[in-house]
């Protein structure tokens, strides 16, 4: 779950960032895209985020249930300790 938390950071500032995995890699601090790649599954999965792979871009998602009470799904990010 460290390297999905530290994926999860890059959208502290910013609603979208690119869909370049070698990028993302190097702001997380890990070297293989491939294991970006099934981070980034995992979140999409999950419902955290959203891959626009026609525009090459993620976005983080907020899900919205539209019954009779408005709830909202919003990651709760914990810091994480070595």
């Amino acid at each position: 779950m460290y390297g999905v938390n530290k994926i999860i950071n890059l959208f502290e500032y910013t609603k979208s960032i690119p869909l370049k995995l070698r990028w993302i890699g190097r702001q997380v601090g890990v070297k293989h895209p491939q294991i970006i790649k099934h981070h980034l599954q995992k979140l999409e999965k999950e419902g955290l985020i959203t891959i626009d792979k026609e525009n090459k871009i993620i976005t983080r998602s907020v899900e919205v249930d539209n019954g009779d009470d408005l709830i909202a799904y919003l990651p709760i990010m914990s810091p994480v300790f070595k």
